[in-house]
């Protein structure tokens, strides 16, 4: 009589269970690892990002408050009393 054929034959060894054990486990140990070295370089990257973020809000600061104050040289007012600008060329 065959193993297959048999209709008593409804449970599963031990030697099933320890394999199915053993795989899961690997697989648990598997999606373990993965998720540590992403969630590494995600800190990484975020870690990288707050510096450069960081860096722009520097150079942010340092632009808005930079204030333009030209020379008076090549200036004289106009008739409106605003002052304009001479163009000189140069040759």
């Amino acid at each position: 009589m065959s193993i297959l054929k048999n209709k008593y034959n409804k449970g599963l060894t031990l030697i099933e269970i320890l394999v199915s054990f053993v795989v899961g486990s690997v697989m648990m140990i598997a999606i373990y690892f993965s998720y540590s070295v992403f969630a590494g370089s995600y800190l990484a990257i975020i870690e990288k990002t707050n510096v450069k973020l960081s860096l722009a809000e520097k150079y942010k600061k340092a632009i808005k408050g930079a204030k333009f104050q030209p020379k008076d040289e090549g200036k004289r007012e106009g008739a409106s009393g605003l002052k304009t600008i001479r163009i000189v060329p140069t040759n």
